[in-house]
């Protein structure tokens, strides 16, 4: 299961990795995208309106690569889900293992926040020359990446320590 989730993981990671490296080409990425203010966001949307690549401009290239990213949010709450799940059954000390149990919290947490996200930036797509209509995203980010991090960082602390203790004795 691991294995299948980590294919789906690394493909959808592959899809949306080449769509930002695309659109990076304008100068800015996604994350530029979603860590700007209302201006700054209408300027960049502007740029990826009038920046093409083949057939379709970039502003087309991201609301794509924002659709494959809910798949991709499915697949990093999951596989993030099951490894907590898996080092928690082999965790021993109780406070690490109460910590892997609340990444079950961040992570769900952190996918919600992304898919909110998603929503706000394809409103914004629709919407790329009015500034009234403006959603910004940069707090929803902020917080997503807290939340995988923490999350990532207690799963890491675990998975270390496991591996030292194995070896070490």
């Amino acid at each position: 299961m691991k294995l299948i989730l980590w294919i789906i993981f690394i493909a959808l990671l592959a899809v949306t990795g080449y769509q930002n490296y695309l659109i990076g080409a304008s100068g800015y990425d996604v994350f530029s995208l979603e860590f700007a203010g209302k201006t700054h966001g209408l300027v960049i949307m502007g740029n990826w309106l009038n920046c093409f690549y083949g057939d379709s401009n970039l502003l087309e290239i991201a609301r794509q690569n924002t659709h494959w990213d809910f798949f991709f949010i499915a697949s990093y709450v999951t596989l993030l889900i099951t490894l907590s799940n898996w080092q928690m059954q082999r965790e021993n000390w109780l406070p690490l293992n109460e910590l892997l149990r609340f990444n079950f919290l961040l992570v769900v947490a952190a996918g919600g926040l992304d898919v909110v996200e998603n929503v706000r930036l394809l409103h914004n797509f629709h919407h790329v020359n009015d500034a009234a209509s403006y959603w910004g995203t940069y707090w929803l980010a902020g917080f997503k990446f807290i939340f995988i991090g923490v999350a990532l960082l207690v799963f890491m602390i675990s998975f270390i320590k496991s591996l030292i203790i194995k070896w070490a004795f």
